[in-house]
């Protein structure tokens, strides 16, 4: 069970390292390029994408797909499996459409609401009404992409990331030493994505001809199981959009595309974080759908327990390092104007570390719907603290705000959602102290180490941001687990694990 676990999280890692290297690198070079209002006007263009604010819309057509194909690979039952892949085509030219012609009506007042300068104003509504064009296209990626992570192929899957985002990079440098405005860095963006949407079709064709797949019409049943869980993940891709990306949008049309500019380089590693931390979740959903029907409901707790414990030991050392160190690293990345705003990234790494065990457990959880309806009525509980705070603060703050309000909502609701998690999934009641272990040991650690001495430059920084990841990772291993549950995790792997 936990073999193809540990080797998509492998695979994950390394593939998403790259490609989030190449955006980390390439975000100094837009910002000296265009300034902050350039690179803010490519970021407004980016939220109107299905990985951007209509995420919204897209129903979970991936996550969906991906449940689905599982379920079918775990049942044997293909011919449910051809009929569902064919409801979910469907939606995804519906709902593309859909979104399409409503950035296309609105393209020019989003032009003007966003206080796009006069100059690239017609260039940006040319990008806007591509963009709604190739809406439909852009959702059926997720199908492909879903019945790919529902094969658990993510080797395939994460090469067509790296690939696509290499050819984004690649194609964002020439363009800017060329000379070319910031729109065109919006029009690579859209050039990578179609390449993406070829290469992840082209890999899902295959599998599913792999198994004598035809696509098919679906019965009654196919559609009240779909439609059910469509309102489940609409309700909460609505939460999550409103609490992660909304902020983006709406500093855009409260202050000015500079603001956000500012905004998001300060948010970006923290988010960055996030991304690569929520990669281990993200490969858990195939084997947790596995294991619930195949009938092994003992195991979904020692999954959600060791993996848990294992993503807050993976990556709680890593955050709070960078933390405790936020002010050098904004100082050598971008810049000591943007340094002094250090703060604000140190507060969104702690939000980042809080969401690492609730990802995971939730990503667990997703394939019972009656726990998923429950977390996401305690998201939206948490997005109606966040936002009323965040507005009282805007005027004392300004884009701050949006931090402080979703820093305070985070830690008002994580136990309540821990709790949600540790009732449906029949967690351990160990973790909760394990888990503290794992915080304190590496508070401690960093702490000490940034009050020692503050890295001046690169090689500083990695030299003690290793040094903190990694005697808080060796001390983490040896505390946060005892004797019986070492024994326990050693024998699964051993079980699990490829042998020759």
């Amino acid at each position: 069970m936990f073999a193809s676990l540990l080797r998509n999280i492998a695979i994950t890692g390394v593939a998403y390292g790259v490609v989030s290297g190449v955006g980390l690198l390439l975000a100094p070079f837009l910002i000296a390029t265009y300034g902050l209002a350039g690179y803010g006007q490519i970021l407004i263009a980016r939220t109107l994408l299905p990985s951007g604010f209509f995420a919204l819309f897209d129903v979970g057509l991936g996550e969906n797909t991906t449940r689905h194909v599982a379920a079918a690979r775990a049942s044997g039952n293909w011919d449910e499996l051809a009929g569902a892949l064919g409801l979910f085509i469907a939606i995804a030219i519906a709902v593309g459409a859909v979104i399409g012609a409503a950035i296309l009506i609105a393209a020019d007042a989003l032009t003007d609401w966003f206080s796009i300068p006069t100059e690239a104003a017609e260039g940006f509504t040319l990008i806007l009404k591509i963009t709604a064009a190739l809406q439909p296209l852009l959702l059926l990626s997720l199908v492909a992409e879903g019945i790919i992570k529902g094969f658990e192929r993510f080797d395939i899957m994460r090469l067509v990331e790296v690939i696509a985002a290499l050819a984004y990079a690649g194609t964002a440098l020439w363009l800017g030493l060329s000379g070319y405005d910031a729109n065109w860095i919006a029009a690579a963006l859209l050039g990578s994505l179609l390449l993406r949407l070829v290469l992840a079709t082209a890999a899902a064709i295959r599998l599913i001809l792999t198994q004598r797949i035809r696509l098919q019409r679906w019965n009654r049943a196919t559609r009240r199981d779909v439609g059910r869980w469509s309102l489940t993940m609409l309700s909460s891709k609505f939460v999550g959009i409103l609490q992660n990306q909304i902020a983006g949008p709406l500093i855009g049309l409260l202050f000015n595309p500079a603001a956000l500019g500012l905004y998001d380089v300060v948010v970006r590693l923290p988010r960055f974080a996030r991304i690569v931390f929520g990669l281990i979740s993200a490969t858990v959903l195939p084997l947790a759908s596995r294991v619930r029907h195949s009938g092994q409901q003992e195991d979904t707790g020692r999954l959600a327990y060791y993996g848990m414990l294992g993503a807050v030991i993976a990556t709680w050392p890593v955050a709070m390092t960078c933390a405790a160190f936020s002010q050098s690293i904004l100082n050598a990345w971008i810049g000591r104007d943007v340094g002094e705003y250090w703060v604000w990234q140190s507060l969104m790494f702690a939000i980042t570390m809080l969401a690492v065990p609730l990802s995971f457990g939730s990503a667990v959880a997703l394939a019972d719907e009656t726990a998923t309806r429950r977390m996401v009525r305690l998201a939206a509980i948490q997005t109606m603290v966040q936002f009323p705070i965040a507005f009282a603060m805007i005027d004392a703050l300004d884009q701050w705000a949006f931090v402080v309000g979703q820093a305070i909502a985070v830690a008002a609701t994580f136990p309540f959602q821990y709790a949600a998690l540790q009732n449906s999934l029949h967690v351990a009641t160990r973790l909760p102290l394990r888990l503290a272990t794992v915080a304190a040991t590496s508070l401690a650690v960093a702490g000490s180490l940034a009050a020692l001495h503050e890295p001046g430059n690169v090689g500083e920084i990695a030299l003690l941001g290793s040094v903190s990841v990694g005697l808080s990772l060796l001390i983490c291993i040896l505390v946060a687990f005892d004797r019986s549950e070492r024994r326990e995790l050693a024998a699964m792997l051993a079980r699990n694990l490829p042998h020759r």
